[in-house]
């Protein structure tokens, strides 16, 4: 699934990957229309910054079904919240792992803690 694919499956606003990859929403425009408009780096950053997004999706997803939590949406246009989600999904991954392994019932509650949810 290409960046602009997991945007459109995942609901991922724009506006955060812009803010999360701090460039113009117009460079990331670019990128989605073609993608030699913008410098590697930035291209990079997009691409990185989508698979930051749809991991964080995929494993809160997978600890809500773990321990059959609630069906909840993630605030995805609050980046600041959105980066703190990310270095926490990140710093956890051994845990947090996917597909390859089922999260734990312990790690499932720990990233609802960190989110907040009961």
């Amino acid at each position: 699934m290409n960046v602009k694919e997991t945007l459109a499956s995942y609901k991922i606003p724009k506006r955060s990957v812009s803010d999360l990859c701090d460039i113009h929403s117009s460079e990331l425009s670019a990128y989605l229309r073609r993608r030699e408009n913008v410098s590697a780096a930035k291209a990079l950053r997009i691409e990185q910054a989508v698979a930051d997004i749809k991991f964080v999706l995929d494993t809160y997803d997978q600890a809500r079904a773990e321990i059959n939590g609630p069906s909840l949406s993630l605030n995805l246009r609050d980046t600041d919240a959105l980066k703190k989600l990310i270095d926490f999904c990140k710093s956890n991954s051994e845990t947090l792992t996917l597909p390859a392994t089922a999260l734990t019932e312990e790690s499932a509650a720990n990233l609802f803690s960190f989110l907040g949810k009961p």
